[in-house]
């Protein structure tokens, strides 16, 4: 029943299909070739930079063993629930923090949930108190592509990382912390 709720959770925000014809929101060929994964590890340097960075950003204070997962909502020319409306959207929200909290329990981590003002549906999204406005710093330096609306960026304590675009990643989470 999980896997039928996260292929509906993480998932693409639009105002309206049809005012964006440019969206795709078939999961189709188009769909599948825009879904991209990154992985990594980076040098303690680079580590270090980012958690203080993170820090700064989430307004947050990161300790050395806080992996973290950035649930991330953009435009993306690639969004499956484009034609959904605000009340749906906000059910299927409910869904995500209910989900993204079993999965913090269970693997020790923490969830953060931040938008650019580009995203579709930006108006709920800033009606929400978990999520946090980018300030540019997310789009510039870990969110630089638009080809789908939701990604995320999962941070391990040990620094590996994975950045993924796409929705229905909650599989691609588990199997990433349990790897």
């Amino acid at each position: 029943m999980e896997k039928i709720f996260l292929f509906f959770l993480f998932f693409c925000f639009s105002v309206n299909a049809q005012n964006k014809p440019d969206v795709n929101t078939e999961y189709n060929k188009k769909y599948k070739k825009n879904i991209t994964t990154k992985k990594g590890i980076l040098t303690q340097d680079e580590f270090i930079i980012l958690k203080y960075s993170l820090s700064k950003e989430l307004q947050i204070n990161l300790e050395e063993n806080d992996a973290i997962v950035i649930h991330y909502f953009q435009y993306g020319k690639n969004c499956i629930l484009a034609d959904y409306n605000n009340e749906d959207v906000l059910n299927i929200l409910n869904n995500m923090y209910q989900i993204s909290s079993s999965t913090e329990k269970r693997f020790n981590l923490k969830n953060y949930y931040v938008y650019n003002s580009n995203s579709f549906f930006d108006s709920i999204l800033s009606q929400e108190r978990t999520f946090i406005l980018d300030s540019g710093f997310f789009k510039d330096s870990i969110f630089t592509e638009e080809k789908n609306c939701n990604a995320f960026y999962l941070l391990k304590n040990n620094r590996e990382y994975m950045l993924y675009y796409g929705s229905d990643y909650n599989d691609e989470i588990e199997n990433f912390l349990t790897k």
